[in-house]
């Protein structure tokens, strides 16, 4: 009999893992033994395991691997993919790369990190008002693809406002490279943009930016955005591509999360993300000349906890949850299918190693500025942070290649920190009852607050849990989903 690796799956090695098998779509790995993979890579249609030359374990393992939705029979001369074949590369592996592949917007958003008027920093580090050429654009698209990084999110600026964004997606495309997600502000959302990624193979997720119903035109500087969101919501639903919502939490829009919510859900979006203002770029910039202000840990606290069973409320009356899922920043994750298992979104699962990352998400989806400069986030790009830190320890890919950057490098070594090397710096914390689910809180924040001290506490993880919001959210959530499940 012959068998072939089903779709999507790809047979991989990376530095540290030698035998995977990568789900394209999930961007998901399944680590294999010896034998396993050793297996798989005669199930490519070409080669009968019925000849008594192949041994009686490799066709139990083909058994076991078919049982498991990895490989299928097939005829011969029915093949695999090419895309599908071993390929190893010497690197780290990452998940997928958040590329800024322009500076440029036609918002003119109050928050924006990327152009926050003349401090030279900023352009160095987050490229405002810089758009590199098309061949900048497929060097680096050859860096990725030669690292094996399945996948790209687009942002910018406003990517869309490329005349050439149809041709990156080809490019792309060319080089087996997903377009995961594209973030954009909607405005530039057309029928023409949906044909072209959907001859090409790639339907990513659009995450747009929406600061609340009544508020979203303020916070973007331009009069009708919020309309133009709310066009490129339906259009997007329409024709099937899925779409994630995100909302900057401040004082003007803090009480209009669920309002948001419902009216996300009747134009078709799946996901609303709420985050918090952070006071960085234009925002601090021109904090004397705007009418609002960010929200202290409290403040935040008070309104996320708010909107727990009012959001909950909402879903009893029409029978299920608006959105598939809702992020309440810090304080609460509930998705639909599952209202009852709600995660408190700051909390760490229980059980945690020492040896736990704690950038694990910064290490596996890094940042790529539009200078090319190799980063764990983009909130990082900020004014602040950029004049502390400077060029180092983030690479430019023009003088480091990528793959250098993702092998023995400081960047690693920078989104590397464990929660042992957190506590060697704040021995401390060991007493706190807190420890073991907040590992310290979000190493993004702790930088931004402090951004010579990356294993800084956060202040903000902090406050949640010292001062009881943490549980007064999960009680909140608690009460609400278990009049939710037992009312409908």
């Amino acid at each position: 009999m012959r068998f072939r690796l089903k779709q999507p799956y790809r047979l991989r090695s990376w530095q540290g893992l030698p035998h995977v098998v990568l789900d394209a779509d999930r961007l998901a790995l399944a680590p294999l033994s010896a034998k396993e993979f050793a297996c798989l890579e005669l199930c490519d249609g070409s080669v009968d395991l019925d000849l008594p030359t192949i041994p009686a374990d490799v066709r139990e393992a083909a058994a076991d691997l078919a049982c498991r939705g990895l490989i299928e029979p097939c005829a011969p001369g029915e093949g695999i993919d090419p895309e599908q074949a071993h390929r190893s590369f010497p690197n780290r592996f990452v998940r997928l790369i958040h590329w800024s592949i322009t500076g440029r917007c036609n918002y003119h958003c109050r928050h924006c990190l990327m152009d926050a008027g003349s401090k030279g920093a900023v352009s160095s580090v987050a490229g405002g008002g810089r758009e590199p050429s098309f061949a900048e654009i497929e060097a680096i698209a050859d860096q990725i693809a030669a690292c094996g990084i399945p996948a790209v999110a687009l942002t910018g600026g406003e990517p869309l406002l490329r005349a050439d964004f149809a041709a990156i997606a080809e490019l792309l495309s060319r080089r087996g490279i997903r377009i995961a997600a594209i973030s954009t502000n909607g405005s530039l959302v057309r029928e023409e943009l949906l044909d072209t990624l959907e001859e090409l193979g790639q339907r990513p997720q659009f995450v747009l930016s929406f600061d609340g119903v009544g508020h979203h035109d303020w916070l973007r500087g331009v009069p009708g955005a919020e309309a133009a969101a709310e066009h490129a919501i339906r259009l997007l639903d329409r024709r099937g591509f899925r779409t994630v919502a995100t909302l900057t939490a401040h004082s003007g829009n803090m009480d209009s999360i669920v309002e948001t919510a419902l009216a996300l859900s009747s134009w078709g979006a799946r996901e609303l993300d709420v985050s918090l203002m952070c006071d960085e770029g234009r925002w601090v910039e021109d904090e004397a000349g705007r009418e609002y202000r960010s929200l202290s840990a409290a403040e935040l606290a008070e309104a996320l906890i708010a909107a727990i069973p009012a959001y909950f409320e909402a879903g009893l009356a029409r029978g299920r949850l608006p959105l598939e899922r809702l992020r309440l920043g810090p304080m609460l994750t509930v998705d639909a299918a599952r209202p009852k298992d709600f995660r408190i979104t700051v909390e760490y699962p229980p059980g945690r190693p020492a040896s736990y990352p704690l950038m694990r998400r910064e290490r596996l989806e890094p940042y790529l500025s539009v200078e090319g400069r190799l980063m764990p986030s983009m909130v990082l790009a900020g004014t602040e942070f950029a004049e502390a830190l400077g060029e180092q320890p983030f690479p430019l890919l023009s003088e480091t290649p990528l793959r250098a950057c993702l092998a023995d490098s400081t960047f690693l070594e920078y989104v590397g920190v464990s929660a042992e090397d957190y506590l060697h710096e704040n021995p401390g914390c060991a007493a706190c009852p807190h420890f073991p689910k907040c590992l310290g809180g979000s190493r993004v924040n702790a930088i931004l607050h402090d951004p010579t001290h990356p294993l800084a506490p956060d202040p903000l993880t902090c406050e949640l849990f010292r001062d009881g919001w943490v549980e007064k959210a999960r009680a909140a959530a608690t009460e609400a989903s278990r009049r939710f499940v037992g009312g409908k």
